[in-house]
């Protein structure tokens, strides 16, 4: 019998009578039947037999195209992923001490969270986070009408005010609050200056937190602001995450972070982690999920401050250039910059607000039949970061890279080595697989001009010994 994701799911969630399987089964495939009007996805079974050779695993081939989308629905993964025999997943945050013992259980990143969107199921969930959400398991990325339940569909409703129910002395919460929020302050410095450099560090403060929320006597009041602090740092700890590429545990993060910010009733919170989401997705080539969630990012950023709103309507950029959506992109870009009253706000920077439109442009460019003005347009767009690096060392870098990769494709050599030499500036100070993914492209870009510019020719050669 070989370990599957999809074994792994169905005894995690107590399926592994086939009487049992068949009724869900059944009603994954009703619903799916209804959503995309395919009656006849209605007459798709699964047999007993057939069952049990997916518990037992090694199929040699997947099942048919209909029952793969039905068990796609169902679990929120790639029928790849659901039959593919599973492997010792690798160490995660606060895991660097040595090899495991035995290898972590895979789940979708939403397991767990299927709770209702009250203040009362928040503080449930905090039992959990309290005590090492990360610890046990490997988690998958989910895609689609998964991940989509997942997040608030609405504005934030306010949640109740019933009085939390604790012990009847009261925390002196003031000071104790002041040092957790300057702990969440420092984090989110950490992944602006150094990437994911800090990503168990920050996991380890959100334990922290949690466990002062579920353990210390307060009233309700404390308890949004301790939960406000806990979507920060799950906000942080989901960003870095995916700046190491481990996209499931991201999402995880990111989900986490939802629902503490419905639960401290915070628009802001919610409607930023909705856009990170987008971007994660973008990346991940899901452009369907990346424009749904920016949506749903805007939609609840209608009742977000100004400076929110034009980081939101930035991020959305990179939805639209995925999507090969010249307009939505020019016009998301404006909505930024229609928002942006406060220049001296680090939460709306314009340097970073014209960087991730900038970003976009050399995104969507190739897509276009006349690329050479987006080109022009995003390198202009991109200056202002690659010049003013200070605490944005890693988006410095990124943009860097991309203004780069612009100037190679409209020829401009010598430019494209002096930008280069700059971004390559930044790299010790950054940790990030994503940037690193990113300046491997360039090189290989840049090494196809090897032979036509001595200062191409140099940089390579910095390339090298940057990785040396």
């Amino acid at each position: 019998m070989r370990q599957t994701l999809f074994r792994a799911l169905v005894l995690e969630r107590g399926w592994s009578r086939f009487a049992t399987f068949d009724v869900k089964f059944g009603l994954a495939r009703d619903a799916l039947a209804g959503r995309e009007r395919e009656p006849d996805l209605h007459r798709v079974t699964v047999s007993e037999r057939t069952f049990e050779r997916w518990m037992a695993g090694g199929l040699s081939s997947l099942p048919r195209p209909d029952t793969c989308r039905i068990l796609e629905h169902l679990f929120g993964n790639t029928a790849d992923e659901l039959f593919a025999t599973a492997v010792s997943a690798g160490q995660g945050p606060g895991d660097a001490t040595g090899p495991r013992s035995r290898p972590r259980a895979h789940a979708p990143a939403s397991t767990g969270l299927d709770v209702a969107w009250t203040h009362a199921d928040a503080r449930r969930l905090v039992e959990g986070w309290s005590q090492g959400m990360l610890d046990r398991r490997e988690f998958t990325a989910v895609w689609g009408a998964a991940l989509w339940s997942a997040t608030p569909r609405t504005r934030l409703r306010t949640p109740d005010t019933s009085p939390a129910t604790r012990r009847s002395r009261r925390l002196d919460a003031e000071p104790l609050l002041d040092l957790v929020d300057d702990i969440t302050a420092r984090a989110h410095d950490l992944d602006e200056r150094h990437g994911s450099a800090a990503a168990a560090f920050v996991g380890d403060q959100f334990a922290t937190v949690a466990r002062l929320a579920r353990d210390t006597p307060h009233d309700l009041v404390v308890e949004r602001r301790l939960h406000t602090s806990l979507g920060r740092l799950a906000r942080t700890a989901g960003f870095m995450t995916h700046e190491q590429a481990d996209e499931g545990t991201a999402q995880r993060w990111y989900l986490t972070g939802l629902r503490a910010a419905h639960s401290a009733h915070d628009a802001d919170l919610t409607a930023s982690i909705l856009a990170l989401m987008s971007n994660q997705a973008t990346v991940c080539g899901r452009h369907r999920d990346a424009l749904h969630l920016a949506r749903r990012a805007e939609h609840v950023a209608r009742d977000a401050a100004a400076p929110v709103r034009a980081m939101v309507a930035a991020r959305a950029c990179l939805a639209h250039a995925g999507a090969a959506d010249l307009e939505g992109l020019c016009r998301a870009h404006d909505e930024a910059l229609r928002h942006h009253h406060a220049p001296d706000d680090p939460t709306a920077d314009r340097t970073e607000l014209d960087a991730l439109a900038g970003r976009a442009l050399v995104m969507i460019a190739p897509k276009t039949p006349d690329p050479g003005p987006l080109l022009d347009r995003a390198q202009h767009l991109l200056d202002g970061r690659v010049r003013q690096s200070t605490g944005h060392e890693r988006s410095a870098l990124r943009h860097g890279a991309y203004k780069a990769l612009a100037q190679l494709t409209t020829d401009d050599l010598d430019q494209a080595a002096h930008t280069t030499r700059q971004t390559l500036h930044h790299l010790p100070l950054v940790t990030s697989v994503q940037c690193g993914r990113l300046l491997d492209r360039l090189r290989r870009e840049l090494h196809t001009h090897r032979r036509r510019s001595a200062e191409i020719r140099d940089v390579v050669d910095r390339f090298a010994q940057a990785a040396s």
